[in-house]
């Protein structure tokens, strides 16, 4: 009928150059016996595991980890085994910490008569990385409109981060913990409960800077669903979830850096270094709704379960895509169990993204899942949610070393002591003054200019520096 699954993550390893995590799948397949009534199920524990060589890392480097299951499916070999296959989706960011030096000033700014140019970015750097373990306990009763629990089939938990603040020094992060329960009744007969479980937790974190954006990645350690056996008589399930909370924060500074110099009185040597860094422009939550018509071979009285897994999203040309398979289980004007499967490749239309900004999708979720029965099939409505961070590329190359060179002193005897230039469009009086060996200040003075850049399509007085 169904197969589902669920991925509790086992560890997380660290060797110089290389990323080991480990996991298993808790897979259920939910069958029809021949010759019997009612549904079985078919438990199987499958071991996972993903390295990664990655030659900058060493045991020092904190990892998180992100495992989501992208399909799973079961095929009958015979009447007495199966075949079950997972796909699995790793992502891993390892973070080495490190220092970066970055001049904005001079040393002796009397030196040489050096003048300089200081540029200001806006950039995002890690500023810490880690992570909690917590557990959620938490009892389900099981609705009146239901039968009472015989047999637990098949549990399927989605976790959620729904907002994050910060502190001082501590992350308050909070979300749910959304559990389907897909149970046989005492009837022998299938049914699903659904619950949610919030919780609010509070994570330390030394050095986060003064405005930082934390990103939280949670995942199953182990999750644990019983029957209470003595209450209610079986419509009461305790569950136990296990959790690790991952955290990635990054603050918003602005960075000054000299960008360009140069002297009246001698030539300079200089020394300039290419730096790449990233800046958070914003996080965009986007969501797009299936609405298809999934057809059946016989007509459907009742939906019983729905199960939509989410493959690899990317970002392209503007727009998520994202393959979606959705299963559901239904029985039929005729009382008989069936199953139906279908995959949807999911567009999502985005902003126009500026040049030189990137998108990644870094959660996939699912709203409510309705399923109605109609003409042909069954009417299938269910919301996709796309977390996606988007992120500039700032490329800075910064001047770090600077030498005045005594000995190649500039001549400037010849030149005169003022220029009148008309100018084009809005003059760069940096580039003006470092043209005709004067400075801003001086340009700025003599021409009774408010700001650096001046203004367009004038004359322009620029006296000599002495």
């Amino acid at each position: 009928l169904c197969t589902d699954g669920m991925i509790t993550l086992r560890s997380k390893e660290v060797d110089t150059g290389k990323i080991t995590v480990s996991a298993n799948i808790s897979a259920t397949v939910v069958y029809l016996p021949e010759k019997e009534s009612g549904v079985r199920k078919l438990s199987l524990t499958m071991p996972f595991s993903a390295a990664v060589e990655a030659p900058e890392v060493d045991e020092t480097c904190p990892v998180v980890a992100c495992l989501r299951l992208c399909s799973i499916d079961a095929r009958m070999l015979n009447p007495r085994k199966i075949l079950v296959r997972a796909d699995v989706m790793t992502r891993l960011e390892a973070y080495c910490e490190g220092e970066m030096v970055i001049c904005d000033r001079l040393e002796d700014e009397s030196e040489g008569g050096i003048q300089v140019l200081t540029a200001t970015r806006e950039v995002s750097p890690v500023t810490q990385v880690g992570e909690k373990t917590f557990v959620l306990s938490d009892e389900y009763q099981i609705p009146s409109s239901k039968p009472p629990v015989g047999e637990l089939l098949s549990p399927r938990v989605e976790l959620n981060v729904d907002d994050v603040k910060s502190v001082g020094n501590k992350l308050i992060f909070k979300g749910s913990a959304r559990v389907w329960l897909l149970y046989a009744g005492t009837d022998g007969q299938p049914s699903v409960a659904e619950y949610a479980t919030p919780f609010s937790q509070i994570m330390e974190m030394e050095g986060i800077g003064n405005q930082p954006q934390a990103r939280i990645m949670l995942m199953l350690t182990g999750a644990y669903f019983e029957p209470v056996s003595t209450a209610q008589e079986g419509r009461v399930m305790s569950a136990e979830i296990h959790l690790v909370a991952q955290a990635v924060c990054s603050d918003n500074r602005s960075v000054d850096y000299i960008a360009d110099a140069y002297s009246n009185d001698y030539a300079l040597s200089m020394k300039n270094e290419d730096m790449t860094l990233t800046s958070i422009v914003r996080r965009v939550e986007i969501r797009e709704t299936i609405r298809e018509l999934v057809e059946t071979d016989e007509p459907v009285r009742e939906v019983i379960n729905i199960y939509p897994v989410a493959g690899v999203a990317a970002v392209e040309n503007n727009s998520v895509k994202c393959p979606v398979t959705v299963s559901i289980v239904f029985r039929s004007d005729s009382g008989n169990l069936r199953a139906v499967t279908r995959r949807f490749n999911v567009e999502a239309n985005m902003e126009q993204l500026e040049p030189g900004m990137e998108a990644q999708v870094h959660q996939v979720s699912f709203g409510d899942a309705y399923a109605s029965a109609a003409a042909g099939g069954l009417e299938l409505r269910l919301p996709v949610d796309f977390d996606v961070l988007i992120t500039r590329k700032v490329n800075i190359m910064p001047i770090t070393e600077i030498t005045v060179l005594e000995d190649s002193p500039i001549d400037n005897q010849n030149r005169p002591s003022v220029i009148v230039i008309c100018t084009d469009g809005k003059p760069d009086i940096w580039a003006l003054a470092k043209k005709y060996n004067s400075t801003p200040e001086l340009i700025a003075a003599a021409n009774s200019l408010n700001e650096a850049e001046g203004q367009s399509g004038r004359l322009l007085i620029i006296p000599k520096a002495r």
